[in-house]
């Protein structure tokens, strides 16, 4: 069952803020089991995702800006159970923040996003996974059919885990990688 309001406003100012609450049977997530620290993937009998969303924006010319920010609580209950618990690799929130500058033959962007603390097991157990803030920087240049194009993932070469587990510990993200092309329309 899918309940979701937005509200939005565009012109030079984009503003869009939504609200939603899933409720979910057989909710998916991941259970270790601490005796022989096995992950696995189970249905749990019931579940729900509800946050709130929110995004602005503002362009002047072939500039343009982006905030953007996302609350949210994932939980779920076995059969029998009383409560609802946390789910494994559910934070709290994310961040994201974009600029840059485009052009008809010219395009550079920023963005930059933060996810807040996570665990890998269900209610905040197993392994802690520490926020982290990722920044990517890109430039393409068109000459005609010939649109040359570089980026950077993780400019600041953060290092940072997406998913763990107890025993093994981090699994770590992708370090900086620069990218670099060209591509030709026929």
């Amino acid at each position: 069952m899918s309940n979701e309001i937005s509200i939005s406003y565009s012109g030079n100012i984009n503003v869009i803020v939504s609200a939603y609450y899933y409720d979910i049977d057989y909710k998916i997530t991941i259970l270790t089991d601490p005796s022989t620290w096995h992950s696995k993937s189970v249905n749990l009998a019931k579940g729900y995702n509800k946050g709130v969303e929110a995004s602005l924006g503002y362009s002047y010319k072939e500039f343009y800006i982006n905030l953007g920010g996302s609350l949210m609580d994932i939980k779920g209950k076995n059969v029998g159970s009383g409560s609802y618990k946390k789910l494994a690799y559910s934070p709290d929130y994310k961040l994201s923040f974009g600029a840059g500058y485009k052009s008809n033959s010219f395009e550079f962007a920023l963005n930059t996003i933060r996810v807040g603390d996570q665990y890998s097991n269900i209610d905040k157990t197993g392994k802690l996974i520490p926020s982290y803030t990722v920044t990517d920087i890109s430039a393409s240049k068109s000459f005609g059919n010939l649109k040359l194009f570089a980026k950077i993932n993780n400019v600041f070469n953060e290092r940072y885990s997406t998913t763990a587990d107890t025993w093994n510990g981090y699994y770590p993200a992708n370090p900086r990688n620069l990218f670099a092309g060209l591509s030709l329309k026929f």
